[in-house]
């Protein structure tokens, strides 16, 4: 922010372990551990409107996966999964701030989950599975302690991939999910695509639904207090399709591809002023509109030679941010239409560089240009939640990575070469030039 010129501290000290081992052609295991401890300073709009430089919170942040794969036969892969994310911040209390107290926010996730692969034959195979996901958070609500909530989502899915004809290939899959509060849900994808007989050219295409359920945080903490007894939120919906053509030019050395995409999703979980008798208090509903996104991607990748070779992406996309604009209480400040963060056109070129006859040192140079984007106003500008738009930027990163001894991986990494100052997000400037180096070695 910018009221003060004092420096906000961050630390972050993680431990990150992974393991696995194969019994035998039929049976591994394989495990990953991350613990992250935090300690961040911040400043906090405070409750007479002006801000305090006291803000902190210490947090620990935990996951694990543990996997199981049985191959009892060649065709038949069955993988079992168990998982935890474990989440704890903790604010410290600053007086004539927002937090007067001090307060806890639990977070925790369990997941068991199986799948299947089996193949009928070359042409024919289905990926099929189950899981549950349980969901707990635990917050203080009016500083009176900690309440908790929780749900959990049950789910099965299948899909059935097939080459249909010597050309076309196709797959149909499907999803059915049933959430303890805010109901029952299924989605649908097909897909499509023909090959050529001189396997340069493909055509493809894709039409599937989808819904997005509320997390706890929108059906329980975000002004719970003012929504009904039980805050019901219903899943947003969505329905999208693409079109695309992939071509390979074999005596340049060139792959392009070119796709349409088209999305809209209904129902978004959204802010909502409830207009009670004591003035407009807010709770988390779903709105009555339609959100809408289209546009193009272009994609290529080139190799000059043995030595160089060039990625190179475009991505149009236009908006159309029905819930504010389709919203009947909506005050007229939201004048551009387009949905929040999301510019309309974004490059990236990745150069991949070894210096010729010695292939152990390789150099690659990343270039992502953003166009500007839409965004909210804050306290920053002059208090008005108005439209603000969200500067253009051009950020470089360099990674080189080095051969030692045909056993390790040296490599040495400048993100933000040029330490461009842009933001993805109001008054959120994105990180300054870092370095990373280090040594790999696989056993």
């Amino acid at each position: 922010m910018r009221h003060n010129d004092e420096k906000d501290r961050y630390r972050n000290n993680s431990l990150v372990a992974n393991y696995g081992y194969t019994f035998s052609d039929k049976f591994e295991i394989n495990n990953n551990l991350r613990v992250s401890e935090t300690y961040l300073q911040y400043d906090a709009v405070s409750a007479n409107s002006g801000y305090d430089n006291a803000e902190e919170v210490d947090g620990v942040e935990s996951s694990y996966n543990l996997n199981f794969i049985f191959k009892p036969i060649e065709n038949f892969t069955n993988k079992l999964t168990f998982a935890n994310t474990y989440i704890k911040r903790i604010y410290a209390d600053a007086p004539n701030s927002k937090n007067t107290v001090k307060d806890n926010y639990y977070g925790e996730r369990y997941l068991t989950m199986y799948s299947g692969n089996y193949n009928f034959n070359l042409d024919n195979s289905i990926v099929f599975g189950f899981e549950r996901e349980d969901d707990e958070m635990g917050y203080n609500e009016n500083a009176t302690g900690t309440k908790y909530e929780h749900s959990y989502v049950e789910s099965k899915y299948f899909d059935f991939q097939t080459r249909i004809s010597k050309n076309i290939y196709g797959t149909f899959g499907s999803r059915f999910d049933e959430h303890s509060v805010a109901g029952n849900e299924d989605a649908h994808r097909v897909t499509l695509a023909y090959l050529f007989d001189d396997k340069s050219t493909k055509l493809k295409t894709s039409y599937g639904t989808g819904f997005r359920f509320p997390s706890l945080y929108n059906m329980y903490y975000v002004y719970a207090a003012n929504a009904q007894s039980l805050p019901y939120v219903k899943a947003e919906k969505s329905r999208s399709y693409d079109l695309g053509i992939e071509k390979k030019f074999n005596k340049l050395n060139l792959d392009i591809e070119a796709n349409y995409f088209n999305l809209k999703y209904k129902d978004p979980i959204e802010g909502w002023a409830t207009g009670t008798a004591s003035g407009n208090a807010y709770t988390t509903q779903n709105q009555p509109a339609t959100v809408k996104s289209q546009g193009l991607e272009l994609m290529s990748r080139w190799s000059f030679n043995n030595s160089l070779n060039f990625n190179f992406n475009y991505t149009y996309t236009s908006t159309y941010d029905g819930a504010e604009q389709d919203d009947p209480d909506n005050s007229g400040s939201q004048y551009n239409a387009q949905m929040v963060r999301v510019p309309r056109h974004i490059i990236n070129l990745n150069t991949n560089f070894k210096i010729p006859n010695y292939e152990k040192l390789n150099f690659i140079f990343n270039t992502k240009w953003s166009d500007e984007a839409r965004d909210y106003g804050n306290g920053n500008t002059g208090g008005s939640f108005d439209d603000v738009r969200l500067d253009d930027y051009v950020v470089c990163d360099l990674f080189v990575k080095y051969n030692l001894f045909n056993e390790y991986n040296l490599f040495f990494n400048i993100t933000n070469l040029f330490d461009e100052g842009y933001e993805t997000a109001r008054d959120y400037q994105q990180m300054p030039r870092s370095f990373n180096f280090g040594l790999k070695k696989s056993f």
